[in-house]
């Protein structure tokens, strides 16, 4: 078969790239003109298209420069094919990250049409809610003490992105039924993270499906007289406590707007 050769230029114009893309090429070894004249000037072969296609097809990916010249020169396939499964895992990821930051984003959007529900603050409602899943760490410790309660989060924090467990930017504190019951306010607490459905981890935390008594409250500063609140009214529509207690931020936490902030806690009743 005869190999037609094309000057830099030409060759350029024809794989839709510049003569400075091609020259960095050729300077780090990666394609290399099939030709180079007495004086200097650099010829490409046809055949050497499919190599800059090949090239352009993986760039956009995290495949690094060396791994494509290292395929171009003939190395193990298999080898290359553990690459390319490497790195197929790694844009999964990123999309899974992706997917976390737009529902983050959704559910900001959604939980900001409470700051304009007034009568809403205060009340409690009862609701049908479906099995949840967590992400829970257990606050070692006095509960009471912020150097313990930011040592958890931290150590939460850390665990699911160690993990790749897909973590919203509020979170979620769990108080465990029994302490809540005896207003024990420094133990059986979790810091605890959504996520979409149910992992084998040792942290998994199922919210049962059921009927949750639900109220909003517009505070900022950690008291029991909110838990003390909510059992009340509980008691008063002729309900039961039967599981554990959720609190969750409404508003996003900004230190500025302690008047504005929203939180809601949900407990299971019957």
């Amino acid at each position: 078969m005869k190999v037609t050769y094309f000057s830099s230029g030409e060759f350029a114009r024809l794989c839709g790239t510049t003569k400075e893309t091609l020259r960095h090429y050729h300077n780090i070894g990666l394609l290399v003109p099939a030709r180079t004249t007495e004086n200097g000037y650099h010829y490409y072969a046809s055949f050497q298209f499919y190599d800059y296609y090949f090239i352009s097809s993986f760039k956009g990916t995290s495949l690094s420069l060396k791994d494509l010249q290292q395929r171009l020169e003939g190395s193990d396939e298999h080898a290359f094919r553990d690459t390319l499964q490497h790195q197929l895992d790694e844009i999964r990821r990123e999309q899974e990250d992706l997917a976390k930051k737009e529902k983050l984003l959704r559910r900001t959007l959604e939980k900001f049409e409470y700051l304009y529900e007034g009568d809403a603050i205060g009340q409690v409602r009862l609701y049908d809610m479906e099995e949840e899943y967590y992400i829970a760490t257990p606050v070692l410790g006095n509960a009471g003490s912020d150097r313990v309660w930011l040592e958890t989060i931290r150590s939460h924090l850390s665990y699911c992105s160690s993990h790749h467990l897909n973590q919203e930017y509020q979170l979620t504190y769990c108080w465990n039924q029994e302490e809540m019951l005896a207003g024990a306010e420094n133990d059986g607490w979790s810091i605890c993270s959504q996520i979409a459905s149910p992992v084998d981890d040792p942290h998994l935390l199922r919210k049962p499906k059921g009927v949750y008594a639900c109220i909003l409250l517009r505070d900022y500063d950690f008291s029991i007289t909110q838990y003390d609140l909510l059992k009340e009214k509980i008691a008063a529509m002729g309900l039961d406590i039967c599981g554990n207690a959720y609190e969750s931020d409404v508003s996003l936490f900004s230190t500025a707007m302690k008047d504005s902030y929203l939180t809601e806690i949900s407990v299971m009743v019957k």
